[in-house]
């Protein structure tokens, strides 16, 4: 929908590929790239690994290739506006410095899974499980060195548990961020 109070229905998107229940999708995007053109960035996260990406407004989504492809979920995805967008994939963080179109691999500090992603005040927010550990942790790094994090704060709630049997991929961490608040 371009304007959700207008009463009007959504509409669908098809995006490429085939796509089975069990490769439902996770995250959605949307942030400005870096030549500050209306349409921004739009990029998709699936359940079986795979990030789509559109450049005219989300009318049509074409697959990107990410490092060291597998089948495990994006559970979140952000952006900076700038052009940066930031996701994980199991214990590695992915990074794209040019709008969404190529992405780097990394893996900044030990994580079982990376399962929320978020950017306010030049500050990038991931959430992520340890092997062995039942809570769920955080970090922090500025949006100038992705590879400098903060130390390892223990949120002291539980992991996230599996919310909906045979379809929910694992534990995932919802985080919304604006003017340096985090939920």
């Amino acid at each position: 929908s371009d304007d959700i109070t207008d009463g009007s229905l959504w509409t669908k998107k098809n995006l490429p590929g085939s796509l089975s229940d069990g490769n439902r999708f996770h995250a959605v995007c949307w942030a400005n790239d870096s030549s500050d053109s209306t349409s921004g960035v739009w990029l998709a996260g699936a359940q079986n690994g795979k990030v789509f990406r559109s450049t005219n407004g989300a009318s049509s989504f074409s697959e990107v290739s990410i490092p060291n492809q597998s089948n495990d979920v994006i559970f979140s995805i952000a952006g900076n506006g700038s052009g940066k967008f930031v996701t994980g994939q199991e214990n590695r963080l992915l990074v794209s410095t040019d709008d969404g179109a190529n992405w780097s691999s990394s893996t900044p500090f030990t994580a079982e899974d990376i399962n929320g992603v978020a950017y306010t005040n030049s500050t990038w927010i991931v959430t992520y499980t340890k092997s062995g550990a039942s809570n769920l942790y955080a970090r922090t790094a500025a949006d100038s060195d992705l590879t400098t994090w903060s130390s390892e704060v223990d949120l002291g709630v539980a992991k996230p548990a599996n919310a909906d049997g045979n379809f929910d991929p694992r534990a995932r961490a919802n985080i919304a961020a604006a003017s340096g608040r985090v939920v």
